[in-house]
């Protein structure tokens, strides 16, 4: 009877949580009831048989009841079928026991309608630390199938899979049968694993963090390996997650934040659930009926780290968003993207692979050339020149991928170099940024924009030099810009360009 698709087997770690009332509420059920009768509010809030109970009897409240350190809480594992005959549907439902100072047990509940109201009617022990896999009614019977111990399995961590078979008789739950069969493999909800995409920092007044912070995330189950289905959590939980936190987000408390508000924005129906550093599992599926993307509000966000899962409603589908973080008054329905980081699209921009025949290389610079080849003796040379075009360096083939800004087809200056020096020194100097691109003798060419990043900005190129002609193109970094400013040429590294900061090319 063990289905397809993949279950949640509910590990110590996860049934632990359950019983000592972590979960937010009543789990969600695995088959939608027959009617009303069954509803998730009825059976997560009536009495059961339970030895925690006074007279043998506990009353759930919201899906829980607590006495002490122990617990009882009702799972998301519900059956329906008609067990005593009477052409009316009953329910099998799971609960888990958790008894202070001992272990976790799981019992399978049969509820009855006797005249629209609802009574357990008798209980039977699955076992202690099992691991659920499936519960359904066929004909009558009661099928389980779960993971308990075996004979050399210690008591936490069951490794055989069964299939039990139970019918309701006088006297209580009969079992029928138990058989092991091949199991599937067990998923373990592990949020206190390392995440598989990313873990930031928020709310430290000490560190820059940005607010709304963005993590690109895929929904669902992607790393492989059995999905966890997440419907198994708690109220609002739905879809299926991977076994570990896709982000782990470690949150600094401060006085003045109020509320955090977690959220995906996607093009598709993601599910979110997040374990808080206390233990709670919250979980939301959809903000609204018209926004899909699921929200959850945290007040006064406690220390610590938050595991953050993002699911889909299938195994095995997955889809691409933004999982936002944010203590600003926005939501899945209220933050554009577009609005935060406005962009204009550019299509001139759009890069368009030029040959290097683009360049006129051997047409007339448009400031005179020297008459006589420089040397060593002849620098540091000066010549002042205006810089820009409307030519995108960056396109151009010019096998040099340094070369940048707007230049114009034909150079802005040529010279010849003869006689020898250790170093042939270019830069051009101006109150803008700007680029330089140079063609050497052997036709290779050197390019600069920045002498020393945002601490100068002027372009500098030292060359071992080769006697012969060169060729320049002092850019601009905007289309049609004119830039004027000096060209200098040395045979010594000793010159250097004077500072051009990114304040000073503001002004």
């Amino acid at each position: 009877m063990l289905k397809s698709r993949r279950y949640l087997l509910l590990s110590i770690a996860v049934v632990a949580c359950i019983a000592i009332g972590l979960l937010p509420g009543i789990i969600q059920a695995q088959d939608d009831p027959p009617d009303a009768v069954f509803s998730s509010d009825t059976l997560g809030n009536m009495a059961y048989l339970s030895n925690l109970g006074k007279d043998g009897i506990v009353t759930l409240v919201d899906g829980h009841f607590k006495e002490g350190e122990s617990s009882v809480t009702l799972t998301g594992y519900t059956a329906y079928g008609d067990l005593n005959g009477d052409e009316i549907e009953d329910a099998a439902v799971v609960l888990v026991t958790n008894l202070e100072d001992s272990g976790v047990f799981v019992d399978m509940a049969i509820v009855v309608q006797e005249e629209d109201v609802l009574t357990n009617i008798t209980s039977t022990l699955l076992g202690e630390n099992i691991d659920l896999i499936d519960l359904a009614i066929e004909d009558g019977q009661i099928v389980v199938d779960l993971y308990t111990q075996a004979s050399d399995d210690p008591t936490c961590c069951p490794t055989l899979p069964v299939q039990r078979i139970y019918e309701l008789g006088d006297e209580g739950l009969i079992l029928i049968s138990e058989e092991a069969f091949e199991g599937e493999a067990i998923a373990t909800f592990s949020p206190e694993n390392d995440a598989t995409v990313a873990t930031i920092k928020m709310g430290d007044p000490q560190i820059f963090w940005l607010d709304p912070m963005m993590v690109t995330v895929h929904s669902g189950a992607i790393f492989g390996g059995p999905a966890v289905d997440a419907s198994l959590l708690g109220i609002g939980c739905a879809g299926f997650i991977d076994e570990s936190p896709d982000v782990v987000l470690d949150w600094t408390a401060t006085e003045d934040t109020e509320q955090l508000r977690i959220f995906m924005l996607s093009l598709g129906d993601p599910t979110l659930v997040v374990v808080t550093p206390e233990g709670d599992i919250l979980c939301n599926d959809d903000f609204n009926p018209l926004v899909p993307d699921p929200y959850l509000e945290i007040a006064n966000p406690v220390e610590g780290l938050y595991a953050i899962y993002v699911g889909s409603f299938d195994s095995n589908a997955t889809a691409p968003g933004f999982l936002t973080f944010t203590t600003q008054d926005f939501s899945p329905a209220t933050l554009d993207i577009a609005q935060l980081f406005p962009r204009q699209i550019a299509p001139g921009a759009v890069s368009e692979s030029m040959s290097m025949d683009v360049l006129q290389i051997d047409g007339e610079p448009l400031v005179q050339a020297p008459q006589k080849p420089l040397t060593v003796e002849d620098t540091p040379f000066t010549q002042e020149m205006v810089a820009g075009g409307e030519l995108g360096a960056y396109d151009i083939e010019l096998d040099n991928d340094l070369c940048t800004g707007f230049i114009s087809p034909v150079p802005t200056f040529k010279f010849d170099w003869e006689g020898e020096a250790d170093k042939l020194v270019l830069f051009f100097e101006a109150d803008a940024d700007t680029t330089l691109v140079v063609q050497n003798p052997n036709g290779t060419f050197q390019c600069d924009d920045d002498a020393d990043g945002a601490a100068n900005l002027n372009p500098y190129l030292d060359l071992t030099p080769i006697p012969g002609s060169y060729a320049l193109w002092v850019g601009s970094f905007e289309p049609s810009t004119l830039v004027t400013g000096t060209l200098t040429i040395a045979g010594s590294t000793e010159i250097q360009p004077k500072p051009l900061t990114t304040n000073a090319a503001q002004e």
